[in-house]
């Protein structure tokens, strides 16, 4: 690439090639390079190289990054299909036992009971444990859903072991620490009245 300097007209300067020396261009009326220009295209080329590089490695940053958060949605949707599935199973339980319910329900019915308060306790007492097993599988779903974002890494896990343990350690030791704030209370008492 040839570049006209303004100053001196008619002359033509060329970009550095690789070489320190000065050799003199033989063109029509070309002068030797000085060495300031010389210098002054190294350092240009250097910046360009170096934000060359650098924009390579953001651009490679870049593409892991989007590697990783299509990984992460790859697994948050692989999770969201094994909750799905594992709500569907326990809805097709309960539709069974529901099944299973109005054949009981048929079989009391065809052994002929006649006492009517009985047939409604049985199946009243059946509705109530099938609503019971209903509750207690939501509060299970509801708590997996609570303590997954405290599980999810080992390091959470790690937290959320050390946090467990150190609640349990001050629930065992408030006796203790109760008695040695009450004691501490009257000795500050005791100071004040004097």
């Amino acid at each position: 690439m040839m570049m006209h300097d303004p100053q001196q007209t008619g002359k033509i300067r060329l970009p550095p090639s690789g070489r320190n020396d000065q050799a003199l261009v033989p063109a029509y009326g070309c002068s030797a390079l000085s060495s300031e220009d010389v210098s002054a295209a190294m350092k240009q080329l250097e910046k360009s190289r170096s934000a060359h590089c650098q924009l390579q490695n953001c651009i490679a940053e870049l593409q892991e990054l989007s590697s990783f958060e299509e990984k992460l949605e790859y697994q948050l949707e692989e999770r969201t299909r094994d909750m799905q599935e594992l709500l569907e199973s326990c809805q097709t339980k309960i539709t069974k036992m529901d099944l299973q319910q109005q054949q009981q329900l048929q079989l009391i019915s065809m052994e002929s009971f006649d006492n009517s308060t009985v047939r409604t306790l049985i199946t009243k007492l059946i509705n109530v444990a099938l609503a019971m097993l209903a509750v207690l599988l939501v509060l299970i779903n509801t708590a997996t859903n609570l303590l997954q974002p405290f599980i999810n890494t080992r390091i959470r896990c790690f937290v959320t072991i050390i946090g467990a343990a150190a609640i349990a350690v001050v629930w065992r030791s408030l006796d203790v620490i109760s008695d040695a704030s009450s004691s501490a209370g009257k000795w500050l008492k005791s100071l004040m009245n004097q």
